[in-house]
């Protein structure tokens, strides 16, 4: 025998020695092999092939010389029909049409009964014509008797109704059939109700169609109905394509509304328990809707977590107050990610000027508060940023021009923002009310303006702004100097009186930056210098244990702009321990005595600086003017010496050896608040509260 290909699998029928060939090098044609059903259909083919041992045959193959050509979907036998079973015909030498025909008698009439099924007498399956007693004229009245119908023709496929009232043609399908063994039928009944009989004890399905509604392994509506897809045309393709896709969706609808009702099933048992009874009493909102988002998130992925709007704004929160403390609680908690929150934010537009659900937002939360609680400062600053310009596609408008919201827009590009601040004077809140766009800086006039705008919106709301805090810088100047006139410590707006305070930290900064091209004369003959704070921290670093341990070398690089504008560089430069450290190093005689001087500077500006900048009612480091003001503190008789003495301070510059006083504004800024603190002083007295020291405290 030639080479045809490499054997791939055979069929599986008894006897049959046909194989399918892969890879074939001749003209060789495969015959078309069909794989086992499953389910009750599974057990039928195996019935069929004489399969009586235990074994899964899902993979087994039959050819297609096992079937007859009724039982393929189209002429190429590509295709089974659903209810085929497997038959021989090869195997068994008998044609696919097998007729068997005879005459018998019933009560003493001759009748005749054609069998068209397409099973040969021997076979296993059969109609009830090849059984040997009907050949042998063995049908008698015993076994049935008809006297209406003289001609019985049955077949496999189809089962006819009467035609006319003397031959009926009954086709009786072949998988229906099944091998008879009995019938027991009236033999006394001599009326149509023998054939109504009969149908009861064959089960045959009279309408085609039923087989739409029956259970099967196979619930494709192509299966039913016993067609493939490339027999589809295009229109009902497409209907068949949205058919699959509606039954997926609804599959998963199903999957999905099953889980959800496991869900309520078991909280609903929880809930009966009286388990979420302590929930409901002890905790607020916040607590519940944490609790839940944690239960909802506790077993997804990352990416799968959901949250709502409460869980967002809980968690920005807390991001808010500390980046650092949220990552750390990410570890232990489900919480949104941090990109997450940002992308919350980015969602929700602000405009240039005061905006208005700030104002709705803090209006509801002023109404909750005491009268005491609603005394609050306006803060205002100018920050630096990168210029440039972007297409706003909601807004249909180019942002980076200078934007003053109210007053209009510039076609100056902005490089700097103007941002406004409220922050409470006895409860510690703050709120940011207002933002700005400007380039370089703001003109005076239009300060004067918004300032004024701003405060008389947050009267409206119920708020009472008590004071001003700027920094020290030309614009803020002339705007304070604006709305104060010939008063220089104080405005009115509404009648009510707004004191102007300077930033403190920002004031330290100034002092400090003067030294360094100036030398300080804050009293006949004693001269402040910056050369010996560096003198000191020179020696100071030699030593293996130092006397100023949080200094280091780059803060004292002024050539870099950041390290000039931070607070703790010139707060440690300008501290107790300088004026310790240069005493020291005078007494060991390293540094020459008139370095003492500086040191008693620097020790007066580290006092003032702890008296006007501490919040706590409570003595810190053991330095009595680190604590806020209070009944009894010595701050009064310290700023009352101060005061006299900062009207006589001279700044000297180094290389001209000119008096450059009036190029510096910090003394007055120091002068400002003390005198400002004299005057509350009083009205605190004249109203009698000067005994409530918790007030005087947190102011």
């Amino acid at each position: 025998m030639d080479y045809i290909g490499r054997k791939k699998f055979c069929c599986k029928y008894p006897g049959c020695n046909n194989w399918y060939y892969s890879n074939t090098s001749t003209d060789f044609v495969n015959k078309h092999f069909f794989k086992f059903p499953r389910g009750d259909r599974q057990e039928a083919w195996k019935n069929a092939c004489k399969i009586d041992f235990p074994i899964n045959p899902s993979s087994w193959r039959i050819c297609e010389d096992h079937f007859r050509d009724a039982d393929f979907v189209n002429q190429r036998k590509e295709r089974l029909n659903f209810n085929a079973v497997p038959i021989s015909l090869v195997n068994e030498g008998v044609s696919q049409v097998e007729s068997s025909s005879f005459s018998y008698e019933i009560n003493g009439t001759s009748h005749s009964a054609i069998c068209i099924c397409h099973q040969p007498s021997s076979s296993l399956i059969k109609c009830p014509l090849h059984f040997s007693d009907l050949q042998d004229s063995a049908i008698s009245n015993e076994v049935i008797e008809y006297s209406a119908f003289d001609n019985f023709i049955l077949d496999h496929n189809y089962c006819g109704n009467p035609q006319n009232n003397q031959f009926v043609n009954i086709f009786y399908e072949h998988d229906y059939c099944g091998a008879m063994t009995d019938y027991d039928l009236d033999k006394d009944s001599q009326d149509h109700n023998n054939i109504t009989s009969l149908h009861n004890e064959i089960p045959v399905n009279l309408n085609k169609f039923d087989f739409l509604t029956e259970n099967s392994n196979k619930s494709g509506i192509l299966s039913k109905i016993g067609l493939s897809v490339k027999e589809l045309t295009p229109r009902k393709a497409k209907m068949y394509e949205i058919n699959r896709n509606l039954k997926s969706k609804m599959c998963k609808l199903t999957k999905l509304l099953e889980k959800e009702r496991d869900k309520v099933k078991t909280l609903q048992t929880l809930c009966d328990s009286g388990k979420f009874k302590f929930i409901d009493e002890h905790l607020n909102s916040v607590n519940k809707d944490f609790i839940n988002s944690q239960i909802r998130n506790s077993s997804q992925k990352p990416h799968a977590r959901r949250w709502t709007d409460q869980d967002k704004a809980f968690a920005l929160a807390l991001y808010k107050k500390s980046p650092r403390v949220y990552k750390f609680l990410q570890i232990h908690f489900q919480l949104p990610s941090s990109r997450t929150l940002k992308g919350l934010l980015s969602n929700i537009q602000f405009e240039t000027g005061v905006n208005p659900g700030i104002l709705r937002h803090l209006k509801n939360q002023v109404a909750k508060m005491k009268a005491p609680d609603r005394f609050c400062s306006l803060l205002f600053d100018e920050i630096s940023l990168s210029g440039g310009f972007h297409y706003e596609k909601v807004k249909q408008y180019i942002s980076g021009y200078e934007d003053l919201g109210s007053l209009g827009r510039t076609n100056r590009a902005a490089n700097h923002a103007l941002v406004f601040m409220v922050r409470g004077v006895r409860r510690q809140w703050k709120q940011v009310i207002a933002y700005y766009f400007t380039s370089h800086t703001v003109s005076a006039e239009n300060l004067r303006f918004l300032i004024i705008e701003i405060i008389l919106q947050l009267q409206e709301v119920g708020l009472t702004v008590v004071a001003t805090v700027c920094d020290q810088g030309p614009t803020n100047g002339a705007a304070v100097n604006q709305l104060c006139g010939k008063n220089p410590y104080y405005f009115y707006v509404n009648k009510y009186r707004i004191v102007t305070i300077y930033d403190v930290p920002h004031l330290l900064k100034i002092t400090r930056n003067a030294l360094l091209k100036c030398k300080i004369e804050f009293a006949p003959h004693k001269c402040a210098k910056f050369e010996h704070i560096k003198n000191v921290f020179d020696f100071d670093q030699r030593k293996t244990f130092k006397s100023l341990p949080k200094l280091k070398e780059e803060h004292f690089n002024f050539a870099d702009s950041y390290v000039k504008m931070k607070v703790k560089v010139a707060a440690a430069q300008l501290s107790s321990s300088m004026a310790s450290a240069i005493e020291t190093y005078i007494a060991l005689e390293v540094l020459e005595p008139e370095a003492i001087f500086t040191a008693e500077f620097v020790h007066k500006i580290d006092t003032l600086f702890d008296s006007l900048n501490s919040s706590s009612s409570q003595v810190c480091d053991h330095k009595i003017f680190k604590s806020a003001l209070h009944k009894g503190s010595p701050h009064l008789t310290f700023w009352s010496e101060l005061l006299e003495e900062l009207g006589h301070w001279k700044l000297i510059h180094l290389t001209k050896k000119t008096d450059v006083t009036n190029r510096y504004y910090f003394v007055d800024g120091w002068q400002t608040i003390m005198i400002i603190w004299f005057l509350f002083c009083k009205n605190i007295e004249k109203q009698k509260l000067l005994n409530n020291n918790t007030y005087i405290s947190d102011l």
